[in-house]
């Protein structure tokens, strides 16, 4: 078999992706990306990858540059009350770090999109449970803080499907009908980069009962079928 190239990848202490590195035989070439991790140390900062300065491997500290390219991109420009939600953009000025490529001062390649946030971005609850919030995607159209960020939440059920399991005993006349309770399981909520909604609803076990979403204007109800119900969607506006 012939070898192609070769990957290699640098952990911190606690196991946790710092940096990969892949080298093409065929280009010469060693591309890079990396995690950033937030204040809490929750890797929080995904790279898309582009081409170091280094012939060798060799962890790459500065990769990803401050706005001014004078150090570290770190929490300083993305994960405070200031930044959260208007991140500074990565350095662009140093050749062979992440921000140079993708910036006007890119001279290996022409058709490299420019943007000054080439990495996604994850926002995590603050309520101890490690669940994501927001998540961006890369480019300045959808960065944190674009509203185009897609936004989730895990909720538990308590009143919200009352109505909906009267609905169902009319709309599914002849199917036998469960005892309901008013806390039947976890209710979780989605937002796209579009701001559309949709929730889905599961038991306890973790088995579905129903989904829906917004409907459009001009749009009519649909019908979903689980593996246990089938279920009428309604309008659900969040």
């Amino acid at each position: 078999d012939h070898e192609t190239g070769r990957s290699i990848a640098y952990f911190d202490q606690n196991g946790e992706t710092l940096q990969t590195q892949t080298k093409s035989y065929s280009k010469s070439t060693i591309m890079a990306a990396q995690s950033i991790d937030d204040r809490l140390g929750r890797s929080a900062i995904t790279t898309l990858q582009a081409p170091t300065s280094k012939q060798n491997f060799q962890y790459d500290y500065r990769f990803v540059r401050n706005p001014a390219s004078t150090g570290r991109y770190d929490i300083e420009f993305f994960d405070t009350p200031q930044t959260l939600t208007t991140p500074d953009p990565v350095g662009n000025q140093t050749t062979g770090t992440l921000g140079w490529y993708y910036s006007n001062n890119n001279s290996l390649e022409t058709n490299v999109p420019t943007t000054g946030f080439p990495y996604s971005r994850t926002e995590f609850y603050s309520d101890g449970t490690g669940e994501v919030k927001r998540a961006a995607s890369a480019g300045d159209q959808h960065r944190m803080g674009s509203g185009h960020e897609i936004l989730t939440g895990t909720f538990p059920v308590h009143n919200e499907l009352v109505e909906y399991f009267q609905n169902r005993v009319i709309a599914l006349p002849g199917i036998e009908q469960s005892p309901v309770s008013n806390d039947v399981g976890v209710q979780s909520v989605i937002r796209d980069q579009n701001g559309k909604y949709s929730l889905t609803i599961a038991d306890k076990s973790g088995k579905t009962l129903m989904a829906a979403r917004n409907l459009e204007e001009g749009e009519t109800a649909t019908l979903v079928v689980s593996n246990n119900i089938k279920s009428q969607v309604v309008n659900s506006q969040a």
